[in-house]
């Protein structure tokens, strides 16, 4: 018996050790571009929790197999809330050239390189770790040379390496990327378009759907839940090309709920361009939990939109002024899955053989190309 309890408090003990269910702040991206510079360079996190100082949080940088890391404090004195984004680069300005999102933190310790290592540790103690300390990442798995690599949703910080945690782009994904001329590449023209803010925390609800399409030059949003508990109420959130998020609209929760309950609303007035919405869940006591982002294209070249989303059987592939353009279906490797020629405004695509994921289907016509993202259930 008293063997029985040992073994056990064994287990729990290195279980501890290579779990960090409630760590706060983890990695959920890194990257290594190839714009000029070989940017942009950097990683993502998340706060799975709301964190009063950021200053209690460093990240190890460790290069080419080496023991010995470069450290970089996160901003003393800042804070960070359920379900938000925290970027650190290696450069500002390519960082935005890239993403069209404004990062954090500028570091030029952040120069990886695809081989390199990445940990994070909470007041000296380490909570996530990208790759393996002490291994140089070239021909590993976990290798994104001229690539990148992001977190599965639903999967948690580890102070061990586990690659099933993580979609890999795989290396050299990103070449070719790089633009023309004085004109950066971006990640929305880049077939291995690098899924940032995509990460999903656990929420007080069970959301089953968050899909858009488009009528009429408007945006009707839907969604849907399967339980909700203690949901005061949702806000979309609408951003153009520069992703800063404004508030949209507020509608009521069903506070506790077992019985599916859905939602929908309507932008009669899209920006011109991009646009970018994103559903925001908030608490009975006010905590704020950030869902996934989808993206609608006004343009007046041509319009790529997507549904259902997420998809189970078949994605609807509506585009418009652009008979006899080309249409691919692509992983977020790259790779072309299915390819056709648009020949009418509405396309059924089957996507009941994929594997659940996030998949990118890309349409180009007469110089214009459009990227749309779409989660295969």
């Amino acid at each position: 018996m008293i063997n029985t309890i040992y073994k056990t408090v064994l287990i729990l003990f290195f279980i501890g050790l290579q779990f960090n269910l409630n760590a706060q702040l983890v990695i959920t991206a890194i990257f290594d571009g190839t714009i000029p510079g070989g940017d942009p360079k950097g990683i993502e996190l998340y706060a799975t929790a709301a964190i009063a100082d950021l200053g209690n949080y460093d990240v190890k940088v460790y290069h080419n197999g080496n023991t010995n890391s470069s450290s970089i404090q996160l901003q003393s004195g800042m804070s960070l809330g359920s379900g938000e984004y925290y970027y650190l680069t290696k450069n500002l300005d390519k960082f935005f050239d890239y993403f069209a999102v404004t990062a954090d933190q500028q570091s030029g310790s952040m120069n990886v390189n695809g081989d390199d290592v990445v940990a994070l540790e909470l007041n000296g103690t380490l909570i996530d770790v990208y790759g393996v300390i002490g291994v140089d990442g070239s021909g590993e798995a976990w290798e994104y040379m001229d690539g990148w690599a992001y977190r599965n949703t639903g999967t948690a910080g580890r102070t061990t390496f586990n690659s099933a945690d993580w979609t890999f782009s795989g290396a050299n994904a990103l070449d070719g990327c790089s633009g023309q001329g004085s004109n950066p590449g971006t990640n929305a023209t880049c077939p291995s378009m690098i899924p940032i803010a995509s990460y999903l925390g656990a929420l007080p609800i069970e959301l089953l759907n968050f899909s858009l399409k488009s009528t009429n030059s408007q945006v009707e949003l839907n969604w849907s839940t399967a339980t909700e508990q203690d949901n005061d109420y949702f806000q979309l959130e609408r951003a153009g090309a520069d992703r800063n998020f404004e508030p949209l609209a507020k509608i009521e929760g069903a506070v506790n709920s077992t019985v599916m309950q859905a939602y929908s609303y309507t932008d009669e007035a899209p920006l011109a361009g991009i646009n970018y919405y994103r559903l925001v869940q908030v608490d009975l006591d006010g905590t704020v939990h950030y869902h996934n982002t989808l993206s609608y294209q006004d343009n007046a070249k041509g319009d790529l939109t997507l549904y259902p989303n997420p998809a189970k059987d078949q994605i609807i592939i509506e585009t418009e002024e652009m008979i006899g353009g080309t249409m691919e279906l692509r992983d977020l490797s790259g790779r072309v899955i299915q390819s056709s020629i648009i020949t009418r405004q509405e396309s059924a695509w089957s996507v009941s053989a994929l594997q659940p994921g996030m998949y990118m289907i890309t349409v180009a016509y007469n110089g214009l190309r459009l990227n749309n993202r779409f989660v295969k259930q």
